[in-house]
């Protein structure tokens, strides 16, 4: 048994997560810990030690490693693990996992987002994400200018991060909405699964999921793929017997194309926002 109380929790998960072959859930985290290290109650921080040191953990910037505004591909002693759609926990590549960062949104909170892809073959994207923009065919996504790409993305992470912490600005669905939280503690904004990336998962007063996806720089097609996409997961992993899985896509204008596969899908509903911008000369 090794005790060694100088060192912190965090730098012990990683030794964890290498000692068990560079891939690792939390059980079995918690399980080296309690066969490892002294006094057996550091096991019950592990969650929290292991977000910290997470690249792709929303909940990371709530503790001390994650509280540092930084992308991910500086080195970082706390940019340690990556946590894949089987909830485990891996060493953080790169190449293999993109860059991520750390930065203050444009409410002044910190949030964490992918800056880079990954350095992988672009068939591999789009089986995890979904459709890809594409320039030739529209019905697969919408063409984005270099200038205009960088917009979009920004512009999506922005809108998301200010719906999840203001769900109850969502008006015209006949419940309210909270943000989903899964066993490992991990919340629904960006949630990642094996079908793609959740923007907003949440569970409604009627107890039924809400999976929420926003149409920015997304045709159509893609969109609606998407969305049903994450419904058929939630309802196979998530939801009970009796919960029933929505889907709501909120987009600045939902075209005649989107109305008309969203009518033919009375589950998903559409949703459209409206941004104001105002500049005052200055007194």
């Amino acid at each position: 048994m090794k005790h060694d109380p100088q060192r912190p929790n965090w730098q012990l998960v990683i030794e964890a997560v290498e000692a068990l072959g560079g891939c690792a859930s939390t059980p079995q985290i918690k399980q080296y810990f309690l066969e490892n290290f002294l006094p057996e109650t550091r096991s019950k921080n592990v969650p929290y030690d292991s977000k910290m040191v997470t690249v792709n953990s929303p909940s990371r910037v709530h503790y001390g490693g994650g509280k540092q505004p930084r992308r991910t591909d500086t080195n970082n002693q706390y940019d340690k693990l990556f946590l894949n759609e089987r909830k485990q926990f891996e060493l953080y590549d790169p190449a293999k996992h993109g860059v991520w960062e750390i930065f203050k949104n444009n409410l002044g909170t910190l949030t964490v987002t992918q800056v880079a892809e990954p350095e992988t073959d672009t068939s591999e994207i789009i089986d995890i994400e979904g459709s890809l923009p594409n320039e030739k065919d529209p019905s697969k996504g919408t063409a984005l200018t270099p200038e205009g790409e960088g917009s979009q993305f920004a512009m999506e992470a922005h809108l998301r991060d200010y719906l999840a912490q203001n769900l109850s600005s969502i008006s015209g669905l006949n419940t309210t909405l909270s943000l989903f939280m899964d066993e490992a503690g991990i919340p629904g904004v960006e949630y990642r699964t094996e079908a793609g990336i959740i923007d907003i998962l949440t569970i409604g007063t009627d107890n039924n999921f809400y999976v929420i996806e926003l149409k920015v720089g997304k045709g159509a097609d893609a969109v609606m793929g998407q969305v049903l996409r994450y419904m058929g997961w939630v309802r196979s992993k998530l939801a009970s017997s009796i919960q029933d899985v929505f889907g709501v896509v909120i987009a600045s204008r939902a075209s005649n194309k989107l109305k008309y596969a969203a009518s033919e899908t009375p589950k998903v509903m559409l949703l459209e926002y409206e941004l104001n911008f105002i500049v005052r000369s200055v007194e």
